[in-house]
């Protein structure tokens, strides 16, 4: 079946402006810090290459569970086991769309709360500039 252009998730995804410090790190990878591009209550979006990287050394496929640390800042990280769910190729990077595996872990509610946050900043009217 065909997906494209259709939005499957169950829960509002909400962009990850740069004036935030949210990053992945994949520890299977090494120490990269690895673009965050939205966050939901079940999913994450996020870049799985750095500029250069040789994609043999690490492939990727839909339906892999990867574990990885979801960085608030430079020290607060979140631990968190994601499945594949999308592996976008652009340019020389690839894009990875995941579901929380862990929702109901103490990493699964620390996102249920760090969302609520940013919905309250937005209710505020709080936004980068």
């Amino acid at each position: 079946m065909n997906y494209e252009g259709l939005d499957r998730r169950k829960s509002e995804r909400r962009p990850i402006v740069d004036s935030f410090s949210i990053f992945v790190m994949i520890p299977a990878k090494g120490s990269y810090q690895l673009r965050v591009h939205d966050l939901s209550e079940e999913g994450i979006g996020f870049d799985f290459d750095e500029e250069g990287e040789n994609f043999q050394e690490f492939p990727i496929h839909v339906g892999d569970q990867i574990d990885l640390h979801l960085f608030l800042n430079q020290s607060l990280s979140i631990p968190l086991r994601v499945k594949v769910t999308a592996v976008r190729l652009e340019g020389r990077q690839r894009k990875i769309g995941a579901e929380l595996m862990t929702q109901m872990s103490t990493g699964g509610q620390a996102i249920q709360i760090f969302l609520k946050l940013i919905d309250e900043f937005y209710k505020l009217g709080i936004r980068a500039s």
